[in-house]
């Protein structure tokens, strides 16, 4: 696995906090989430940079949760047109941005979710382990990893695809118990 840089989520509530560099040549990212007025749903929410110490521009990106999209520096796609499921029954899906970028095989196993590409799937590029709660302790905050080689664009989007991977991982969970 190659060397990854680790961020860590300011809050459980991983819509609505800072995500935190572990080291200073990285930037801090502020995500923020505006909800509906009636059902409280999330409509958008956006990871915006903050403080950049050595990093090259890193684009505003958002996901449109009504409108099942995500948007970086300006471009709109569907989520339907990013992603798939390579096997009916299959845990894992495939991620692309662009067919000018890499595609990702995205899975959740073992607690916490892993990015890699697709031409070779040993080589994680991106990690996000969601927090955990221990019994009488505080919480252990959620963490986001990437490659520093991945080009700024790939990066927002496997921030944008674990974000939204785990909230739906969440939803589901919730529905399970209900």
């Amino acid at each position: 696995m190659t060397s990854l840089s680790s961020s860590t989520f300011s809050d459980k509530d991983i819509l609505n906090c800072d995500l935190r560099p572990s080291d200073s040549s990285s930037m801090l990212i502020k995500i923020s989430t505006t909800v509906g007025s009636i059902l409280r749903l999330p409509k958008t929410t956006t990871l915006v940079p903050i403080i950049s110490y050595s990093s090259p521009h890193f684009p505003i990106s958002t996901i449109y949760w009504k409108h099942h999209e995500f948007e970086i520096d300006g471009s709109r796609r569907k989520w339907y047109t990013l992603n798939y499921k390579p096997k009916l029954f299959s845990s894992t899906r495939e991620w692309q941005w662009s067919p000018a970028h890499n595609s990702y095989v995205v899975k959740y196993k073992e607690h916490r979710w892993t990015a890699a590409p697709t031409h070779s799937r040993d080589s994680v590029v991106a990690t996000l382990t969601p927090y955990k709660k221990h019994f009488l302790s505080e919480l252990e905050p959620a963490i986001l990893s990437l490659s520093p080689s991945l080009p700024a664009v790939e990066k927002a989007f496997l921030m944008l695809v674990m974000i939204y991977s785990e909230r739906r991982r969440l939803e589901e969970k919730k529905e399970v118990r209900s």
